[in-house]
């Protein structure tokens, strides 16, 4: 009995004590004595149990509070509720105020659902699939119907055109059959003159051969004479060597020149630029802006095919890129494991809109250091070539322009230090700016590449097991 320390101790000792079988009236009175001794001290152990039972199911009930105070997602409200449930209590009380609590966590659960619904159903609207069908259907009937104004059109001119060219055609022709008549009768007046000297000629040829056979001058029939080389004519005084007069030949007239066809103009069609109509599926699209969920702030940076490409604003966390290890890679890293299984559950119903993504793990572009396997990840970082893709190139990476931490040009250096380093920087939630891992491999396989808190570039990396790490999860969110 005086070791005795809980009710079952008691109740051990009070059995011992009633199997004393005595007939001493004094010895009866003691075991009567000490059992009800032992009855009053087990009420006051079960009292004290009793408090201290109470205290912890309060406490239990407190701490559980205190975790839905503290929620961020839906999967902060599912754990706030199962310890609501855990917690093992007949107090009608404390009992009713779980329910409570319960109750209030479901509701809140059902309100972020809500507006998750109401966020996404939001997106869907603008830029989800049947968005796009729209999008899509709209440029067809602006295609259409600049087609067929622009067939109206072409009517409208190819007939303008070719009254144009028959008038040109029917003048030239007029100004060619006037050309015409005039170059033939002048022609033929030419023709009438050149025969009357063909006439003319061949007479005076004639004659001039009739009177050298009679030993005539030629030029007049009259009588020759003289010596043999020095005769002359009598009547006209000309020596019959001298030339025969004959009629001129007469002069081509100056004929008019022949019109040429004036240029005849052509008729060029106006063609549908096709280019306008090709649905570019991120057109108007809302980058850079914001939208929140599972308790994160997040930026779209792309849209495409319905989905959006989502990187949290901020850093949400500090960790090692990997735990074990000297050969690391982003398949085997410990980071890659836990943003695709512990975080992604945290996401909540969010997480059946994530798609799976398949990234390409390239090589070093400055070392050459290995990336590997190509993963397929629902959560992932941001590779160097992603980087600079969505935050700002400057060409520097891909040629290879190395920076020392200053930003002065160094061909020893490893940072990627330029224009777009304020893009680049990242709060870690109110502390200010902290660097983030980027998944591509640094200079040997234990280092991996980051972004620095100035917002530069470390190309060279920095050891995987380094803990200040922040992450920055990207994603791509079906609509």
């Amino acid at each position: 009995m005086n070791n005795a320390q809980s009710l079952d101790d008691y109740c051990k000792v009070i059995t011992t004590f009633g199997n004393i079988d005595s007939n001493y009236q004094d010895i009866n009175e003691q075991i009567k004595g000490k059992i009800a001794e032992c009855e009053r001290k087990k009420t006051d152990v079960e009292a004290a149990e009793e408090a201290a039972h109470r205290r912890r199911v309060q406490d239990a009930f407190n701490s559980a509070c205190k975790i839905m105070s503290n929620v961020q997602s839906l999967d902060d409200y599912r754990k706030a509720i199962a310890t609501f449930e855990s917690i093992d209590t007949n107090y009608q009380d404390i009992n009713g105020k779980i329910k409570g609590k319960i109750a209030e966590c479901e509701s809140k659960m059902q309100q972020i659902e809500a507006e998750l619904d109401k966020a996404l159903a939001s997106l869907r609207e603008k830029f989800g699939p049947k968005a796009i069908a729209e999008k899509q259907a709209k440029l067809q009937e602006q295609r259409k119907a600049d087609k067929e104004h622009i067939d109206t059109e072409n009517a409208k001119t190819k007939a303008d055109i070719e009254a144009k060219c028959s008038q040109i055609r029917q003048k030239f022709d007029a100004d060619h059959q006037a050309w015409q008549e005039e170059y033939n009768r002048l022609k033929a007046a030419y023709n009438t003159e050149y025969k009357k000297w063909e006439t003319e000629t061949s007479a005076i040829k004639e004659q001039v051969e009739i009177r050298k056979s009679q030993g005539l001058c030629p030029h007049c029939g009259g009588t020759l004479k003289g010596l043999l080389l020095l005769k002359k004519c009598t009547a006209c005084g000309k020596s019959p060597k001298e030339p025969i007069k004959t009629p001129p030949v007469p002069v081509q007239p100056n004929y008019p020149a022949e019109p040429k066809m004036p240029p005849i103009p052509v008729f060029t069609p106006m063609m549908l630029d096709e280019s306008k109509y090709a649905f570019v599926d991120d057109t108007n699209f809302p980058i850079n802006q914001h939208i929140t969920f599972s308790g994160i702030e997040w930026r779209i940076l792309d849209a495409q095919r319905g989905q959006l490409l989502l990187i949290s604003e901020k850093i949400i966390e500090k960790q090692k890129y990997t735990d074990v290890g000297n050969d690391i890679t982003w398949e085997n890293c410990t980071l890659r494991k836990y943003l695709n299984g512990d975080f992604f559950n945290k996401l909540g119903t969010i997480k059946h809109a994530i798609a799976e993504t398949r990234n390409n793990n390239t090589n070093n572009p400055w070392y050459g250091t290995a990336g590997r396997n190509a993963t397929t990840d629902k959560v992932f970082l941001f590779n160097l070539d992603e980087l600079v893709y969505y935050f700002g190139d400057s060409g520097d990476l891909r040629n290879m322009r190395r920076k020392d931490h200053k930003g002065n040009d160094d061909s020893n250096g490893h940072f990627l230090h330029d224009q777009y380093n304020s893009a680049r920087m990242a709060n870690y939630r109110n502390e200010g700016a902290s660097f983030w891992w980027l998944r591509s491999p640094g200079y040997r396989n234990y280092f991996a590449a980051y972004v620095r808190i100035d917002g530069s570039v470390d190309v060279n990396g920095i050891n995987v097991s380094n803990d200040s790490g922040g992450v920055r999860p990207a994603l791509w969110l079906n609509l």
